[in-house]
């Protein structure tokens, strides 16, 4: 038995002089597996966020872009020859109007327009004159002609064309003063 206690702590001394250099390998190993574990998810979530910051201000550049490079959108209104226009006008003559309508809006737009007589003595006094639809395509200039008579006499105020859908109005002065 003795050589078994011996053995025995031949055996314990080994083990406690292995485990002493074994722990202290232990520890540099746990600590190079512990890094060694968070490594790869770093080095993975690292690359991720690089990613996602490439896509974050390609994005940005982009939709940038299109958001402040965009043409403007709108609708023009004028009288196709302003100096034709008659100012003076004898009662129940027959007038004829023509203005145009461009549309740069960036699709093909439907206008509703009216053409009014506003009297300047009595500014709630408003006559109807004409009213109807056009469409017009995109970029495309397209012409109205309207032709009516004033029956209104001895009286001043304007001829106005009103275009419903963008609220745009033109006028022009009148006087169906017979003298």
């Amino acid at each position: 038995m003795l050589i078994d206690a011996d053995r025995t702590s031949t055996i314990e001394e080994e083990p406690e002089l292995n485990n002493d250099e074994s722990e202290s390998e232990v520890d540099s190993t746990s600590a190079k597996s512990f890094w060694a574990s968070y490594q790869w998810p770093l080095i993975v979530f690292n690359l991720l966020f690089i990613a996602l910051v490439i896509i974050i201000i390609v994005l940005i550049v982009h939709y940038r872009s299109g958001l402040f490079n965009q043409p403007e959108r709108f609708s023009e209104l004028y009288f196709s020859d302003p100096a034709t226009l008659v100012h003076k006008v004898l009662p129940d003559d027959s007038i004829s109007l023509s203005f145009k309508i461009h549309n740069l809006e960036g699709h093909a737009q439907n206008y509703t327009y009216q053409v009014k007589f506003l009297d300047a003595a009595n500014p709630a006094s408003v006559t109807m004159l004409a009213s109807d639809s056009i469409r017009v395509e995109d970029d495309a200039i397209q012409q109205v002609t309207v032709i009516f008579t004033l029956a209104k006499k001895d009286t001043q105020g304007k001829i106005q064309v009103h275009l419903v859908e963008t609220g745009q109005t033109i006028d022009y002065a009148v006087d169906t003063n017979s003298g």
